[in-house]
């Protein structure tokens, strides 16, 4: 097969070469979305699946142009989820949330002036309290993985 082009086989497989990160759980979604249509199940909505490019870095190119295209205010989604963990177990674990990079843009703003001056309320003390409150939050997060 010549590099990156699909072909399918004629019992249905697709063979291809590339690059794809978490193969396992992308396996897992597609074989558990079969093994519902085999059995007869019907969901109440629509069961939709995307997969995207890039996620690793911001998803500029994937996720991103799809929600900017208005694709994903079209599919009128209830839930979805992430890529997640493989799991060889029955079982699938749902987490709330990922350690991920988190972008925040946060703006401080307050008094300046001289530093022969005590001054209150500047806009370093505002940061150093917020950064204080990520720490926390980040604190009771790695309270929680430990127990």
């Amino acid at each position: 097969t010549p590099p990156f082009d699909p072909v399918t086989l004629p019992n249905g497989d697709i063979v291809a070469r590339g690059t794809q990160d978490m193969k396992s759980v992308c396996a897992q979604y597609v074989l558990a979305v079969k093994n519902l249509k085999r059995s007869g199940f019907t969901p109440r909505r629509t069961i939709h699946m995307t997969f995207v490019p890039d996620e690793e870095v911001l998803g500029s190119e994937g996720m991103g142009l799809f929600v900017d295209n208005g694709h994903l205010d079209k599919l009128k989604v209830g839930v979805a989820l992430d890529e997640g963990i493989a799991n060889p177990t029955p079982g699938y674990t749902v987490f709330y949330g990922e350690r991920a990079t988190w972008w925040v843009k946060v703006r401080a703003k307050g008094p300046t002036g001289h530093a022969s001056r005590f001054i209150k309320n500047t806009a370093v003390e505002k940061l150093v309290r917020t950064i204080a409150k990520f720490l926390d939050y980040r604190k009771e997060q790695s309270d929680l993985l430990d127990q």
